[in-house]
Protein backbone atom coordinates (compact mmCIF):
# COMPACT_ATOMS: atom_id res chain seq x y z
CA UNK A 1 0.00 0.00 0.00
CA UNK A 2 1.43 3.41 -0.77
CA UNK A 3 2.06 5.91 1.84
CA UNK A 4 -0.22 8.96 2.22
CA UNK A 5 1.51 11.76 0.63
CA UNK A 6 1.49 15.37 2.33
CA UNK A 7 0.00 18.04 0.37
CA UNK A 8 0.87 22.05 1.92
CA UNK A 9 -1.82 24.11 3.11
CA UNK A 10 -0.87 26.73 0.02
CA UNK A 11 -0.88 23.99 -2.67
CA UNK A 12 -4.77 23.10 -0.83
CA UNK A 13 -5.99 26.50 -1.38
CA UNK A 14 -4.52 26.70 -5.21
CA UNK A 15 -6.68 23.35 -5.90
CA UNK A 16 -9.58 24.50 -4.07
CA UNK A 17 -9.28 27.76 -5.88
CA UNK A 18 -8.83 26.57 -8.99
CA UNK A 19 -12.04 23.61 -8.57
CA UNK A 20 -14.27 26.44 -7.22
CA UNK A 21 -13.44 28.48 -10.06
CA UNK A 22 -13.88 25.78 -12.69
CA UNK A 23 -16.65 24.68 -11.20
CA UNK A 24 -18.48 28.41 -11.17
CA UNK A 25 -17.70 28.71 -14.95
CA UNK A 26 -19.34 25.52 -16.02
CA UNK A 27 -23.13 24.81 -15.63
CA UNK A 28 -23.85 21.52 -13.71
CA UNK A 29 -24.77 19.86 -16.60
CA UNK A 30 -21.24 19.80 -17.90
CA UNK A 31 -19.48 18.33 -14.73
CA UNK A 32 -20.05 14.42 -16.08
CA UNK A 33 -17.92 11.52 -14.38
CA UNK A 34 -15.96 11.69 -17.81
CA UNK A 35 -15.05 15.65 -16.89
CA UNK A 36 -13.88 14.23 -13.09
CA UNK A 37 -12.10 10.99 -14.52
CA UNK A 38 -10.09 13.58 -16.95
CA UNK A 39 -9.60 15.60 -14.15
CA UNK A 40 -8.23 13.20 -11.70
CA UNK A 41 -5.22 12.13 -14.58
CA UNK A 42 -4.61 16.06 -15.43
CA UNK A 43 -4.21 17.19 -11.54
CA UNK A 44 -2.95 14.11 -9.73
CA UNK A 45 0.84 14.30 -8.56
CA UNK A 46 0.93 10.42 -8.17
CA UNK A 47 4.53 10.15 -9.05
CA UNK A 48 5.15 13.01 -10.09
CA UNK A 49 8.36 12.75 -8.04
CA UNK A 50 8.83 9.19 -8.43
CA UNK A 51 7.61 5.88 -7.20
CA UNK A 52 8.98 6.25 -3.90
CA UNK A 53 8.58 9.84 -2.85
CA UNK A 54 6.74 10.54 0.11
CA UNK A 55 6.80 14.67 0.60
CA UNK A 56 4.27 15.35 -2.66
CA UNK A 57 3.94 18.47 -3.41
CA UNK A 58 6.02 19.69 -0.25
CA UNK A 59 8.94 18.86 -2.85
CA UNK A 60 7.60 22.40 -4.37
CA UNK A 61 9.28 24.34 -1.56
CA UNK A 62 12.69 25.06 -1.96
CA UNK A 63 15.36 27.48 -0.51
CA UNK A 64 14.63 29.57 -3.83
CA UNK A 65 10.59 29.56 -3.07
CA UNK A 66 11.65 30.50 0.36
CA UNK A 67 13.91 32.98 -0.74
CA UNK A 68 11.26 34.16 -3.24
CA UNK A 69 7.92 34.27 -0.29
CA UNK A 70 10.02 35.83 2.10
CA UNK A 71 10.80 38.67 -0.32
CA UNK A 72 6.50 39.32 -0.55
CA UNK A 73 6.85 39.96 3.66
CA UNK A 74 5.50 43.09 4.58
CA UNK A 75 5.09 42.91 8.09
CA UNK A 76 6.41 40.32 10.64
CA UNK A 77 3.18 39.30 11.92
CA UNK A 78 2.82 34.96 12.51
CA UNK A 79 -0.20 33.85 13.04
CA UNK A 80 -0.97 30.18 14.62
CA UNK A 81 -3.06 27.84 13.24
CA UNK A 82 -3.06 24.93 16.12
CA UNK A 83 -5.99 25.03 17.92
CA UNK A 84 -6.84 23.46 21.23
CA UNK A 85 -7.17 19.56 21.59
CA UNK A 86 -10.77 19.78 23.34
CA UNK A 87 -11.94 17.05 25.54
CA UNK A 88 -15.19 17.93 25.44
CA UNK A 89 -17.69 16.42 22.64
CA UNK A 90 -19.86 18.83 20.76
CA UNK A 91 -21.38 19.34 17.38
CA UNK A 92 -17.61 20.70 15.54
CA UNK A 93 -15.90 18.02 17.78
CA UNK A 94 -17.74 14.77 17.45
CA UNK A 95 -14.59 12.74 18.52
CA UNK A 96 -13.22 14.55 21.41
CA UNK A 97 -9.72 14.09 23.02
CA UNK A 98 -9.79 10.81 25.49
CA UNK A 99 -7.88 10.96 28.55
CA UNK A 100 -7.73 8.20 31.11
CA UNK A 101 -5.09 8.08 34.26
CA UNK A 102 -3.71 4.81 34.90
CA UNK A 103 -1.81 5.58 37.26
CA UNK A 104 -2.01 8.36 40.06
CA UNK A 105 0.36 9.60 42.73
CA UNK A 106 -2.59 7.76 44.90
CA UNK A 107 -1.31 4.98 44.40
CA UNK A 108 1.33 3.01 45.66
CA UNK A 109 3.50 3.82 42.83
CA UNK A 110 5.66 7.39 42.50
CA UNK A 111 4.78 7.85 38.86
CA UNK A 112 1.69 9.24 36.85
CA UNK A 113 0.56 7.79 33.49
CA UNK A 114 -2.27 8.70 31.22
CA UNK A 115 -3.65 7.27 28.12
CA UNK A 116 -4.73 9.47 25.60
CA UNK A 117 -6.75 8.80 22.79
CA UNK A 118 -7.03 11.11 19.65
CA UNK A 119 -8.65 11.13 16.29
CA UNK A 120 -6.35 13.20 14.24
CA UNK A 121 -8.69 13.41 11.23
CA UNK A 122 -10.96 16.06 10.67
CA UNK A 123 -11.55 19.29 11.72
CA UNK A 124 -11.20 19.67 15.54
CA UNK A 125 -7.72 18.63 16.24
CA UNK A 126 -3.98 20.38 14.87
CA UNK A 127 -3.93 19.66 10.99
CA UNK A 128 -5.25 20.30 8.01
CA UNK A 129 -6.68 17.03 6.10
CA UNK A 130 -4.60 16.47 2.69
CA UNK A 131 -6.74 16.01 -0.26
CA UNK A 132 -4.07 13.21 -0.59
CA UNK A 133 -6.64 11.59 2.09
CA UNK A 134 -9.62 11.13 -0.41
CA UNK A 135 -9.78 7.84 -2.84
CA UNK A 136 -11.58 8.00 -6.01
CA UNK A 137 -11.64 4.61 -7.63
CA UNK A 138 -9.75 3.16 -5.16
Amino acid sequence: MRRLRLMSALTFVVVSALAASTLRAQSPATLDPATIDRWMTELSNWNRWGTDDERGTVNLMTDETRKRAVATVKEGVTVSLSRDADPVKSADNGNPLGLSMVATAADPDPFAMETLTITFHGSAYTHMDALSHMYYKG
